[in-house]
């Protein structure tokens, strides 16, 4: 039987894939939800209860993984995309419809960011153990930030020429 793949993604069956699989949907919608958090306090400064596509942080760095993201002609699902982020606490403002036809992308462009992150840090790897996934934790206040919820558009973004070679599930 198959290991079920992120957000609706076929890709080989390879040892440590479901722990890899975890890892990476862990990341990516807790980056996800910090947006929307973001997202959130941008509406409610304009004084509304929805979040509208423009609401998202979404800088040229993560715009960049979203275009290289788009060119690989994917799809993610919406529904898995909201039926994770559910597992967090509900938002104070509701995302529009075209707002959250915004997510699978979004989602995707986050997984080739953390590809390019790991591409970044260790160029010889091609498939992320645990040990790499807990050694790259930052000295956050918050207990389990991950690097990727630092740099998503920062130092990715500077490393536009860096393609990822990492073999990840999305």
């Amino acid at each position: 039987m198959r290991a079920s793949v992120p957000f609706g993604h076929a890709t080989p069956d390879t040892v440590g894939f479901a722990h890899r699989e975890r890892r990476c949907n862990a990341v990516v919608t807790r980056t996800l939800y910090r947006m929307l958090l973001s997202a959130q306090a941008t509406a409610a400064t304009h004084h509304r209860y929805i979040i509208e596509p423009g609401d998202l942080p979404i800088t040229q760095g993560l715009q960049e993984n979203i275009d290289r993201f788009t060119g690989l002609a994917q799809r993610l699902d919406l529904d898995r995309i909201l039926a994770q982020l559910a597992t967090y606490r509900p938002l104070d403002r509701i995302p529009v419809t075209e707002t959250k036809a915004r997510f699978p992308d979004i989602v995707g462009g986050l997984t080739v960011a953390l590809a390019r992150t790991f591409t970044l840090i260790d160029p010889e790897m091609t498939h992320p153990r645990p040990a790499h996934w807990d050694g790259w934790k930052c000295h956050d206040p918050e207990p389990g930030t991950h690097i990727l919820s630092r740099i998503y558009g920062g130092a990715v973004a500077s490393a536009a020429s860096i393609e990822p070679h990492v073999q990840f599930p999305a």
